[in-house]
């Protein structure tokens, strides 16, 4: 069992968040875009530790040290296809866009499992209420996180749909996870995305809310049960 904690976990994918949201829209006010290697091996960096973050996850919410070690392999890989996809210094393949759809198709259906096997965990008596808490909110962060992917995704399927100047690419990405936290901060209306991103929007802020429904209900139940 790694030793970093639930808490821990928050705390880095807050980080992510903001380097993610904030700090690259104060680059790009700055005259700084993915255009320039070093800010894109920048946010490749980054990227990696987010994946290290849910291999994490899935140590911390699976005993099964098969589904871990496959875990790992299927992060790795996907990795290595950003990595041959969206190299800072080299253009190693010439019509990307297949292979953004493939990564992309193979993470958000990770993260759906991730996420599957977190609230799996949080229903179990494995863990402590505060250990749930904070899971709980990696949870959350991860959810909105694999919309983003969601939302880049449609993207690169319909070129334009989270706005006309928004390539595909890792931009698209960062352009996807800014709108999918927006849409829980109430700010997805700043965002020119196409009627058919907003429809799934709607999805998403159902799907958060019926997730904190749920958490609300369970945490309740436990707090009466050890009162």
């Amino acid at each position: 069992m790694p030793r970093i904690s639930f808490k821990s976990l928050v705390l880095i994918q807050a980080v992510i968040i903001l380097l993610y949201l904030p700090v690259y829209e104060l680059l790009l006010q700055l005259g700084y875009n993915l255009d320039i290697p070093a800010i894109r091996l920048f946010y490749m960096i980054i990227s990696g530790v987010y994946g290290y973050l849910l291999y994490l996850m899935v140590r911390l919410h699976v005993q099964n040290k098969r589904i871990v070690k496959l875990s790992f392999i299927i992060l790795v890989v996907i990795y290595i296809l950003s990595f041959l996809s969206e190299n800072p210094f080299f253009n190693l393949i010439d019509n990307k866009d297949w292979l953004r759809a493939v990564i992309h198709i193979i993470l958000v259906t990770f993260e759906i499992m991730v996420i599957v096997f977190a609230i799996k965990d949080l229903l179990s008596e494995n863990k402590t209420l505060a250990q749930k808490l904070w899971a709980a909110v990696a949870t959350y962060f991860l959810i909105n996180f694999s919309w983003g992917g969601f939302y880049d995704l449609l993207n690169i399927i319909i070129p334009g749909s989270l706005g006309p100047n928004i390539k595909t690419g890792f931009a698209s990405y960062l352009a996807g996870i800014t709108y999918s936290f927006s849409i829980i901060g109430g700010g997805d209306r700043l965002y020119n995305a196409s009627r058919f991103i907003v429809q799934f929007s709607k999805i998403q802020s159902l799907w958060c809310s019926m997730y904190m429904i749920f958490l609300i209900g369970q945490f309740r139940a436990v707090v009466k049960k050890e009162g």
